[in-house]
């Protein structure tokens, strides 16, 4: 599997050797590690942690406002999913083999991948990506939400935004 393949992991701070190996660069740790064939299905399951906090908030957010019940204690439900989720996610990461002097202009990166894309698809996928984030946005005014229910739209806003900028930063960036 690699990153020039349509069933490849490829994503921010993932890069390929020339050897075809995956490589996670983690920033926060600072220093980056070879992502094995046999564990991409429990890396590609971390990578979508904060997906998966985010889809948490929503359904629970909802249940909590439905039931009349402390949306409160969604909010701190879903910020226990989000620790836990990225606890295991760092214990993951140490288990994993390190890479020795990474410098990430030697390896082929999201934007190169996704200069690989078919132009239709990336403006596409960047206009949806601002779409979910607005509407996102909308619906957290629309229900009302205050505080910390708010300020979650307003980061998952960010976040739609960040990602449709990037898709059109890679089109920008296209040699074709």
């Amino acid at each position: 599997m690699s990153l020039n393949n349509d069933n490849s992991i490829y994503g921010l701070n993932i890069y390929e050797d020339k050897k075809g190996r995956i490589i996670y660069k983690d920033f926060l740790m600072k220093n980056a590690v070879y992502i094995p064939t046999f564990d991409f299905k429990m890396f590609s399951f971390y990578r979508y942690r904060y997906i998966i906090g985010v889809s948490s908030f929503i359904v629970l957010q909802t249940l909590f406002t439905l039931f009349h019940a402390s949306v409160l204690l969604s909010n701190i439900l879903t910020i226990f999913i989000f620790v836990f989720l990225e606890y295991k996610f760092r214990v993951f990461l140490k288990e994993k083999q390190k890479v020795k002097k990474f410098n990430k202009s030697e390896y082929i990166g999201y934007i190169d991948v996704l200069n690989k894309q078919d132009p239709t698809k990336m403006l596409l996928k960047a206009v949806l990506y601002i779409a979910l984030g607005i509407l996102i946005l909308y619906n957290g005014y629309d229900k009302s939400y205050v505080g910390v229910s708010l300020a979650f739209c307003w980061l998952i806003m960010i976040v739609c935004v960040f990602y449709g900028l990037i898709q059109f930063y890679a089109f920008s960036k296209r040699k074709s």
